[in-house]
């Protein structure tokens, strides 16, 4: 697993195009921080597809910010870990339209969720 900082939080490659982010309690991610994001996934090998949002920590988006997310092409999978049962997911109302996302309360089911997605990507 590789660790990669970013400016508002940690980035966990986990391979097979897997990502694991980790933002910093107290963030409002802004449509910059996304920019920020989306660079660390097209670097990765293979880029990111698939993203487990840790939310382990207290954070916000901007709309701006969902905006970008919801238009970029590099995210197609998102599961949420939530850690709190009051956990705020703006971005549910991005799904189903731009990409396939769920919610879950515990990480490995998190996980063996993107990594089914992953498989089945690779079979198609």
């Amino acid at each position: 697993m590789e660790k990669i900082r970013a400016s508002f939080g940690d980035f966990y490659f986990h391979g097979d195009g897997l990502m694991e982010a980790v933002i910093d309690e107290g963030v409002e991610v802004d449509a910059n921080h996304i920019d920020e994001m989306l660079g660390i996934f097209k670097q990765t090998n293979p880029p990111t597809r698939f993203l487990l949002a840790n939310r382990k920590n207290r954070y916000s988006f901007s709309f701006p910010a969902l905006l970008k997310i919801a238009n970029s092409k590099e995210v197609e999978y998102v599961a949420i870990l939530k850690h709190r049962k009051k956990t705020p997911l703006l971005g549910q109302f991005l799904q189903p339209k731009f990409f396939a996302m769920a919610v879950f309360d515990d990480r490995q089911q998190a996980f063996d969720w993107l990594i089914t997605k992953t498989q089945t990507k690779k079979a198609a």
